[in-house]
């Protein structure tokens, strides 16, 4: 088969999923081509995959993406991100009239911002799509019942393995924790800074311990301890080996950083489906999370531990069981340790796209039925 993969972010979870998905079809025999921005993380990576670093951005993205179809004439067209839900059904209406299948992994149902005033937009993409892969549950059941998806149009296919946990990606220590403290416990926030990220929640947590002398706190990432005090900072500066790492992490960078790392810390004060529990367990690094980071198959005592949200009191007694106690850190990595591996759960997702790609090329061809638009041009 002929699949072009098409991912628009060019950085973050989305662009590690594409490549990964990108590199297991291409490991399989299928011939690849993934589409990504100009300034795509992986730009300068050397990748046993063809990967085009020219997707430009905005309108002009769906413009070039016809082109792109023309030129490479797949017989699969993938998308990974919509923005702009009726582009999106430009180019699935032309894709169509090239006899090319077009498929969407929606990451998200719909976006975070203007969400039930965008719905209509997206269910009309949804329901003109040949199929739409679901990631996890909720994705599946929000499809069928918030959006009147067929459920034959709608395939699950659970999963993230995560392409920061491959061995064919370079990776290397960030200088920042190049001359750690021996025999210290490390704990890690990871990603961009602010409120809902509980920060500050999470100093004043750590504060409140008797012993913390033993402790680094490792936070990483652009923005880190924005809407933090600075005399909190100090504060725990005064208390513990504070490491901030306060830019934009390579990917080169992070696996190293979770590995060095005993335990992922997650007290988010708004509700968020994180990618960073899939990648915490690709590493074998156990997670503290509050109530409002979702994930559809957290194992409570295996994967890590749970606490409520705004409850000062409980995040402080988690923290104290865990950080006085290091052998149950070392116990829930052994625990991690003997799970499925990345490349089992690799081949896993590519042998399920692999199986839907085929249905949908053997599938005879079906008129679309036209979506009740009010607009007069879409092709």
């Amino acid at each position: 088969m002929r699949i072009l993969l098409v991912e628009g972010t060019g950085k973050g979870f989305l662009a590690h999923y594409s490549l990964a998905l990108a590199l297991g079809l291409a490991e399989r025999g299928d011939e690849v081509r993934l589409l990504a921005p100009t300034d795509g993380e992986f730009k300068h990576t050397m990748l046993p995959v063809d990967v085009c670093f020219r997707l430009k951005s905005g309108a002009a993205a769906w413009q070039q993406l016809r082109k792109e179809v023309a030129a490479y004439r797949p017989d699969i067209v993938h998308l990974q991100w919509v923005g702009h839900p009726l582009a999106a059904l430009r180019l699935v209406r032309y894709c169509r009239r090239q006899g090319v299948r077009v498929l969407y992994t929606p990451h998200n149902l719909l976006p975070h911002r203007y969400r039930w005033l965008t719905q209509p937009l997206y269910a009309w993409l949804y329901q003109a799509l040949d199929a739409i892969v679901a990631r996890d549950s909720h994705i599946a059941w929000g499809l069928q019942e918030l959006l009147d998806i067929p459920r034959d149009r709608s395939q699950l296919i659970p999963g993230s393995p995560n392409l920061l946990a491959s061995e064919q990606l370079p990776s290397q220590l960030p200088a920042e924790l190049a001359t750690g403290a021996a025999g210290a416990v490390r704990l890690l926030q990871f990603g961009y800074g602010g409120r809902k990220k509980g920060t500050r929640a999470l100093l004043e947590a750590l504060l409140a311990l008797p012993h913390t002398d033993h402790l680094q706190l490792i936070l990483a990432g652009q923005g880190v301890l924005k809407d933090v005090p600075q005399s909190l900072a100090d504060a725990a500066r005064q208390r513990m080996r504070l490491t901030v790492i306060d830019r934009y992490i390579p990917a080169t960078e992070v696996a190293s950083i979770f590995s060095f790392s005993d335990l992922l810390l997650m007290p988010y004060q708004v509700q968020c489906d994180s990618p960073l529990i899939d990648l915490a367990r690709a590493l074998e690094t156990p997670v503290l999370r509050s109530d409002r980071v979702s994930h559809p198959d957290f194992r409570e005592g295996v994967d890590g531990y749970t606490f409520r949200a705004g409850t000062p009191a409980e995040l402080e007694r988690h923290l104290a069981l865990l950080l006085e106690a290091p052998q149950q850190l070392a116990a829930l990595r052994q625990q991690a340790r003997g799970r499925q591996t990345e490349r089992q759960l690799l081949a896993r997702l590519v042998t399920q796209h692999h199986a839907l790609y085929g249905r949908l090329l053997k599938r005879s061809e079906q008129r679309l039925e036209r979506p009740a638009l009010p607009i007069q041009e879409l092709s």
